[in-house]
């Protein structure tokens, strides 16, 4: 009797070992695929927070991308703010008409720089045949180039018109007179045209060192050295010629007194200026998938 207690005793004691070796293989399991589906989950949050990111940042970029396209007026304003794919392949400059683009920056040129009459009364050279008109001999005025460009029935004529526009119209000289570097060959090459022009050579032009008079931001001068002796009637027709340049040449220093009989002497110290540079390019911006752990979208 004693033996058959001690059997079962041993027996139940095995039974309850067994069970709860599988309670405990599956409370493991349990664990581990309870685990492993915190880390799935966790890294799906993570993408979902890094995909989130990256979309956000893209639609930022195509905004500005396209606020920039429109106020420039390279395309045709968008209809819901940003530029489709279709749009942007769309595009084409030479294509569109001025007026259907108010407001933008090449409307603003194109009707109102263009035909201002200060800037069309700059002389020009006729070394272009393109920019003269073959009837008067005379250059394009800014009339007859918008007309060439409204009237424009095809494509091709209307990038043509364009061309011309950008060659023939005064509009040009605004880089030649406000340039992004210290040229001081160019200035010095225009100074000798109005010498040339004037019948006048100087007795010294030298270019003048930290030369700056100029108090705008981005605005730097530089600055040459002049010194002659003519007659009043000359003196007078280079100033002339010299006001008539497309550059904005400030008379910084001026002497003038009385040189041998029937002239003057003058030394004076002029200043022409530049802008600083400003270069566009592409950026790139990276998104660490790190910095994007843990944020709430």
């Amino acid at each position: 009797m004693a033996e058959k207690k001690s059997s079962f005793s041993l027996g139940k004691k095995l039974n309850l070992s067994h069970a709860q070796q599988i309670l405990l293989l599956a409370v493991l399991a349990s664990s581990v695929v309870l685990g492993i589906s915190i880390s799935i989950s966790l890294n799906f949050l993570n993408k979902i927070s890094f995909n989130v990111a990256v979309i956000m940042e893209k639609d930022q970029a195509i905004e500005a991308y396209s606020s920039a396209l429109s106020k420039i007026g390279v395309c045709k304003k968008p209809k819901d703010g940003t530029y489709s794919e279709s749009e942007l392949k769309n595009c084409n400059p030479s294509t569109i008409d001025i007026n259907s683009i108010p407001g933008t920056l090449r409307h603003n040129i194109v009707n109102g720089l263009a035909v201002n009459s200060s800037l069309n009364s700059v002389p020009k050279d006729t070394v272009d045949s393109r920019c003269v008109d073959g009837e008067t001999g005379k250059n394009y005025s800014i009339k007859q180039l918008n007309d060439m460009y409204v009237n424009a029935e095809t494509i091709e004529d209307r990038e043509a018109a364009t061309g011309l526009l950008k060659v023939c119209s005064a509009l040009r000289v605004i880089p030649d007179a406000l340039p992004s570097f210290n040229n001081m060959e160019a200035m010095l090459s225009s100074l000798n045209k109005i010498f040339i022009l004037s019948g006048w050579q100087p007795d010294g032009l030298a270019p003048v060192q930290d030369t700056n008079t100029s108090e705008s931001e981005g605005i730097n001068g530089y600055g040459v050295m002049i010194s002659v002796e003519a007659s009043p009637r000359m003196v007078q027709e280079v100033v002339l010629n010299t006001e008539r340049s497309i550059r904005d040449i400030e008379v910084v220093n001026a002497a003038i007194s009385y040189g041998s009989e029937e002239s003057i002497k003058v030394d004076l110290t002029g200043a022409a200026f530049y802008v600083d540079k400003t270069i566009l390019s592409e950026q790139t911006k990276t998104i660490d998938p790190k910095a994007t752990k843990g944020k709430k979208k």
